[in-house]
């Protein structure tokens, strides 16, 4: 199927492109398709950082003595490539206080990396997700986050890519995140910042090629002031 765009919508296209080259880390960007980018989860995260997207302080520690300098308290994962929902499994610990328990959690996940997060707290969980779909072309989605975002659904999509503004639009829309907008009362969330990383992750269209087929960002952490990304994944088009 061939698609047409008016000139408007041409300009607004072209806007956008020029928009996400100048603000895209392109060099960086080139380095890591030089050196092949193999799709751990620290790179993945790193890519993500690349375009702008707020990470959670982490770090990979290594049997035996798990050494690391991310403050506590910590959450510590199961470093895994190939286990994309690791809390399922009790690939996650939370809330770790001090070192004695950090390695003594860390050798109960018997696994020889394990990645350290510090932990983050906020208003409000987020996910914010990019696909390239066969027929449609790509999407990004923002919606309630967490471990019940496959249960609620709650989300709303659009074309890929969107402006800030856009991206406010779409937050607007998510009922599960009123509680960022104020909801009777409540304190107010970033709204703001989840935007930016609305509109980061749908910049993944730009990229030359479009080499990837899936991204998510799950949770995003809300907080009064920013949005930090805890857990993430990218699927590269095969």
């Amino acid at each position: 199927m061939d698609f047409h765009f008016t000139p408007e919508q041409e300009q607004f296209r072209d806007s956008v492109r020029r928009f996400a080259e100048k603000h895209l880390k392109a060099g960086a960007l080139a380095r890591a398709h030089a050196d092949g980018f193999p799709w751990d989860v620290a790179r993945q995260m790193a890519r993500q950082g690349l375009l702008g997207i707020t990470l959670a302080q982490s770090q990979i520690a290594q049997a035996p003595n798990f050494a690391h300098t991310v403050p506590y308290p910590v959450a510590a994962k199961i470093h895994s490539p190939g286990v994309a929902h690791k809390t399922e499994m009790g690939g996650v610990i939370l809330g770790i206080r001090d070192r004695d328990e950090f390695v003594a959690k860390a050798r109960g996940l018997r696994s020889a990396l394990v990645l350290v997060q510090e932990m983050e707290s906020g208003l409000a969980e987020a996910i914010v997700g990019y696909r390239d779909d066969p027929l449609v072309g790509p999407v990004v989605l923002v919606g309630a986050g967490g471990v019940l975002a496959e249960v609620y659904k709650d989300y709303v999509l659009r074309m890929a890519p969107v402006s800030v503004e856009e991206a406010e639009e779409m937050i607007g829309e998510v009922k599960g995140l009123a509680v960022i907008r104020g909801f009777r009362g409540l304190p107010r969330g970033d709204v703001h910042a989840l935007a930016q990383a609305v509109a980061a992750m749908s910049r993944l269209a730009l990229l030359p090629g479009r080499p990837v087929a899936e991204a998510e960002c799950n949770p995003v952490i809300v907080k009064p002031s920013g949005a930090v990304a805890v857990d993430s994944l990218i699927v590269m088009k095969e």
